[in-house]
């Protein structure tokens, strides 16, 4: 029965009804020329049962508006930019019902309700992989071949992986396994996907499939604003588990169901990193910091990383950053120095061809598992059918390396904060995008927006990695 239509009586039990109250209030007027007294009580108590039930809807209807309007509930909130995420903040109380009601539409989960996830008949031939599938259908999943059976890696409970093998090993056709299964079980709205390929021709493919972000990231003057974005919208969802009182992204999401009105889920994200080596020879410390960030709370945000990695070398990549991966799959390597510092142990340099090892927590897998493909090209085709690509505004463009625009700068001038904000970076002289948000209680783009116009006019310098921007003017208190 659908709780939200309520119960509906048949027919006979309307006629039934009327009946008793057309015999009850027939007996009133006989009785109360006998029983005045007991008429008029009994006449009493239904008035007070019927007044009580009334207050008490009504009471219900007030918490409900008040629990929307109040501030203790601004972390269901969310800058309406994200449109993946939550909507903008109502910070007023005042307001009755014309808020209440624009509050509850904004709410309203904006999904493709045509949207079908793909058959698993079509999409997957081996019956053994198929009843997998069909019975880890709200999961993320890679399944580990190991001659005679599957082992299943369940990336959405698994806060980060890290593929290492020399190129060629075959590390692409994991993540291509990986991606396959989310597409396979995962609509858009639960489930979005960034990528950063910075070799620019594995991943192009995906660029048209909705669970997208954002374009297949390939520059790198962009990897480091999508690192950036990404930290940010974790240190959102921390303080918004904070403020519910929830230990993970999973209890939130459970939590909001169980509301009145249909407030937006938030989504999985799905990092891929394909050849980390590479993004970190741009710069390491501000690379190395960032996805150091992403490791530590990542899990219980619901941000799950994946990097592929094609060599050890230290004087690039951090060895705690390695240490800091809870799960590791590793094809043959090259030396036993590798082996000991994956896997503390010799092992990987006796696989063969196409075969890999697995770790999880420190602790290895006793079973050698075997490549093997069972990606479907045709199912981005599929996908990109059925819902057209909407990127975030919050992420950037491939194609997006001109200046700030003349309609943004007009933006920034009309912004009644503009000026405070100028004045407030000058005294304290540092500025970042969360000092912006945590001083003036702004949405995450409208402040970048700010700090992009107040870089390209000069008043602040370039990023300078997990440290605030310097300003680059100063008051002249001479004249």
């Amino acid at each position: 029965m659908n709780k939200n239509k309520g119960y509906k009586p048949s027919f006979i039990v309307k006629v039934l009804l009327y009946l008793f109250c057309i015999y009850f209030f027939y007996y009133l007027i006989v009785a109360i020329e006998e029983y005045p007294s007991i008429v008029m009580v009994s006449i009493v108590i239904i008035l007070l049962i019927v007044f009580y039930i009334a207050n008490k809807k009504n009471t219900r209807r007030y918490v409900v508006k008040k629990s929307i309007l109040n501030k203790n509930s601004k972390d269901l909130d969310k800058p309406e930019e994200k449109n993946y995420i939550i909507p903008e903040k109502v910070e007023t109380i005042q307001q009755e019902d014309n808020i209440l009601k624009e509050t509850i539409k904004e709410n309203v989960i904006k999904t493709n309700t045509n949207y079908k996830l793909p058959k698993l008949n079509i999409f997957v031939k081996d019956e053994k992989i198929k009843s997998i599938f069909s019975s880890h259908r709200k999961d993320i999943i890679l399944l580990m071949y190991k001659g005679f059976g599957y082992d299943i890696f369940n990336v959405k409970k698994s806060s980060s992986l890290l593929i290492y093998g020399m190129i060629g090993s075959g590390k692409s056709v994991l993540i291509h396994n990986i991606i396959f299964g989310g597409l396979l079980c995962k609509k858009p709205d639960e489930l979005k996907i960034i990528i950063i390929d910075s070799r620019k021709l594995e991943f192009k493919e995906y660029n048209a499939i909705p669970h997208l972000l954002c374009p297949v990231i390939d520059y790198e003057n962009k990897m480091y604003e999508v690192l950036e974005n990404v930290v940010a919208e974790m240190d959102y969802r921390l303080d918004l588990l904070l403020s519910q009182n929830c230990k993970n992204i999973w209890d939130y999401n459970e939590k909001i169901s169980k509301k009145s009105f249909n407030i937006k889920k938030i989504p999985n994200i799905l990092l891929i990193i394909d050849e980390l080596n590479d993004l970190l020879i741009y710069d390491k410390t501000i690379f190395n910091n960032l996805i150091s960030k992403i490791l530590i709370d990542g899990r219980i945000t619901g941000i799950n990383i994946i990097c592929t990695l094609n060599t050890l070398d230290y004087s690039i990549i951090d060895r705690r950053l390695i240490a800091s991966f809870e799960n590791v799959i590793s094809f043959r390597t090259t030396s036993s120095r590798e082996s000991r510092l994956l896997f503390n142990n010799d092992e990987l340099i006796t696989l063969k061809d196409n075969e890999y090892k697995y770790k999880h927590r420190g602790i290895d897998s006793k079973y050698v598992y075997k490549l093997k493909s069972y990606y479907d090209e045709s199912i981005i085709k599929y996908v990109s059918s059925q819902q057209n690509v909407e990127y975030n505004t919050l992420f950037p463009k491939v194609d997006s390396n001109s200046s700030v625009s003349s309609t943004e700068n007009d933006l920034v001038d009309d912004d009644p904060l503009y000026n405070d904000i100028v004045d407030y970076c000058i005294q304290t002289g540092v500025l970042s995008v969360s000092l912006l948000q945590r001083k003036f209680r702004l949405g995450y783009n409208r402040a970048s927006k700010i700090v992009d116009v107040l870089e390209k006019r000069g008043v602040i310098g370039p990023p300078n990695g997990s440290k605030p921007r310097e300003v680059l003017i100063k008051y002249d208190f001479n004249d």
